[in-house]
This record gives structure tokens, sequence and C-alpha cells, in this order.
């Protein structure tokens, strides 16, 4: 499936995996403070809300980077997306404080905007979920939905 299954629904036939490791650099959830309207905080919200980033960026003659590089084609999967903030909340709970998945004490990104400025992320060093503003660089670990 591509990584480290974290979350499976009722059935145990659907969930939600994360990438074995992070993407290979730290990257801005934005270049410019735009209104996204990625709000969706749940779980499988991070699909949409990454590609409402993304093509919001566009409109606005912007990228979103971290959802850009979370979203791409890696081990043959090409639904790659940044998390919800709920969703990395989970692999924060499920694999990082579990020991799992090699995640560091750093700041990650999920897809959920806060306002023009901000978004969401989780410091894993101390598993504070403060929102913070978009063009600052932190990790990105994508996940997918199976």
């Amino acid at each position: 499936l591509g990584g480290y299954i974290f979350y499976l629904d009722g059935s145990g036939c659907h969930g939600l995996v994360a990438k074995t490791q992070d993407e290979p650099s730290v990257y801005q959830w934005s270049e410019f403070s735009f209104r996204t309207y990625a709000f969706a905080s749940g779980i499988f919200g991070g699909a949409q809300n990454t590609k409402k980033s993304i093509a919001r960026a566009v409109a606005n003659g912007s990228t979103c980077p971290a959802a850009i590089q979370a979203s791409l084609t890696d081990g043959g999967f090409n639904d790659w997306y940044l998390p919800s903030i709920d969703e990395l909340d989970m692999m924060y709970v499920n694999l990082h404080l579990q020991g799992l998945a090699g995640f560091a004490a750093n700041y990650y990104w999920s897809s959920t905007e806060f306002d023009t400025g901000g978004a969401w992320g989780i410091d894993f060093g101390t598993g504070n979920s403060p929102n913070d503003g978009k063009n600052n660089t932190y990790a990105v670990r994508a996940v997918r939905a199976f």
C-alpha cells in the first residue's frame, strides 16, 4: 500500500497509509497569503484540501509547495496528498508516539487552512498543534487512502 497503515475504518478494509519517509526537503504551505478554502479537518479530508490548495494557488498566480510535493507519484501510487489536521494527528499518535515510521521531532504541515495567512500543523517534538504562517517552511509526510 506504499507505507505505514495508521488508520482503519470500521470495516477493516479501508484506511489511510503514510509514506515511509518525509519528503526530501522542507516546504512552504504557500508562497503568498490567499484563501484556498481548504478547511476540511477530518479523516479523508486532506485529499480535497490538497486539490483545492493547488487549484486556488494556480488561480492566484502562486503555488502551494507542500501540497504539490505531497501529491507527486511515488511507489507506483498517484493518489498521495497532504494530510488534514486530524489525519496528521492520527499519524502523530498512531505512528510517531509508538516509535514507528521514522518521524523527526519537526513541525509538519497539514492541508487544513486556518485563514488567509495561516495553516495548521503539528510539532512532532512536542505534540502541540499551532497554526502558523503559510510562508514558513516545514516538513511534509504524504498520505493516501485505500
